[in-house]
């Protein structure tokens, strides 16, 4: 689903801002996966908006949700974000869209799993093209999402992510189970 305007274009500036300064102090890294993007992991700013969103989604969706982290992303021409699950972290997702310069960059949602294996149903795809401001509200961990390659010189996205409160998911707050993995070793 479609949710127009989370931030306003004062929130968007800021936080735009602070990636690419992000990136100049060299405060980022790049996935083997998507070498033509600089991402962040938690960072304050982009947590606040973690905090800052919860009510209004949990509104959206009528159930209680915690938090698990925030995780920013600035593409460039030639990204491609392939078709994948979320780790069960990610019950919860919502991509945002902070700022594109190019043509809008759909991304695809699919509900059936057999999308990675072989051929499925066109109509069980869905594809969202957003706006800057506007954010997609999807289940990372049981849908597959992905977008084709990238045609713009850049984009900012944040991805927000929770689980349900009384959910299966619940030890994932704060991506906590992911901290202690790290931790361990």
């Amino acid at each position: 689903m479609i949710i127009k305007s989370v931030l306003d274009v004062e929130q968007r500036k800021k936080l735009l801002h602070t990636m690419r300064n992000i990136i100049k102090e060299g405060k980022t890294f790049v996935e083997d996966n998507h070498k033509n993007a600089d991402s962040t992991y938690k960072h304050p700013a982009f947590q606040q908006v973690l905090y800052d969103v919860k009510p209004f989604i949990e509104r959206v969706i009528g159930k209680e949700i915690y938090p698990t982290y925030s995780f920013s992303r600035l593409y460039r021409k030639g990204s491609i974000l392939e078709k994948h699950f979320d780790r069960p972290a990610c019950q919860v997702s919502l991509t945002l869209q902070v700022y594109s310069d190019g043509d809008p960059w759909p991304i695809f949602v699919c509900d059936d799993p057999h999308i990675l294996t072989e051929e499925v149903d066109p109509s069980t795809i869905k594809e969202y093209k957003l706006e800057d401001g506007d954010a997609v509200l999807y289940n990372g961990c049981d849908q597959i999402h992905w977008r084709d390659e990238y045609t713009g010189k850049e984009q900012h996205q944040i991805f927000l992510h929770y689980v349900i409160a009384d959910g299966p998911h619940k030890d994932h707050k704060d991506d906590a189970l992911l901290n202690k993995e790290l931790a361990n070793g």
